[in-house]
């Protein structure tokens, strides 16, 4: 009777495509927002479309109970994260990618061996853990939006409006667009 097995390379093969919970994009696009190797970040051309200008940062906040949660993921975050705030159990890193260090992504991608490898440790986080919680709690990310058009008085707005603002604060169909933009490709 002939061997159905597939053959030792093809079972070896990375597999093309990795299917993802709508749930777990969030932390996708932490990963998708890092520069590549030119001056032109991978969601560049989406955020043009939205009126955005660029992802400025990102955050992640985990929930960590001392003998119940996994803290080697957050231990190897920490160092690269630009602020920490503690609340109790919540700790908040923050990842300014507007700083001047241009280092900073591509040395917290190195540290998880690349962005695959990152996005599977922030997507197995989000599993309920010991306290029955997910250690990481909420990812969050910072965008900045093109400036406001002049007013016809010739007064920009800009003093009024904030140019950053969250991913949340989207609209439904603009989140929806921005989901359906195939990260992996970067």
């Amino acid at each position: 009777m002939p061997k159905l097995d597939r053959p030792e390379e093809e079972a070896e093969a990375e597999q093309p495509y990795l299917l993802i919970r709508a749930s777990r994009l969030r932390s996708l696009r932490c990963v998708a927002a890092r520069p590549s190797g030119s001056d032109k970040r991978p969601l560049d051309d989406v955020l043009t479309s939205l009126g955005l200008r660029h992802v400025r940062g990102f955050s992640l906040r985990f929930r960590l109970h001392t003998a119940l949660s996994p803290f080697d993921t957050f231990q190897r975050l920490e160092p690269f994260a630009t602020r920490h705030v503690q609340q109790g159990t919540d700790h908040l890193l923050v990842f300014d990618l507007s700083t001047d260090d241009h280092t900073l992504p591509a040395n917290l991608l190195a540290e998880f061996n690349g962005s695959l490898n990152l996005f599977e440790e922030l997507d197995r986080l989000q599993n309920l853990a010991l306290s029955g919680q997910p250690t990481l709690q909420q990812v969050s990310l910072f965008l900045e939006r093109e400036a406001p058009p002049a007013s016809e008085a010739g007064t920009q707005e800009s003093d009024t409006i904030s140019p950053l603002f969250l991913l949340d604060w989207l609209s439904d169909g603009e989140q929806s667009f921005l989901a359906e933009w195939p990260f992996l490709q970067c």
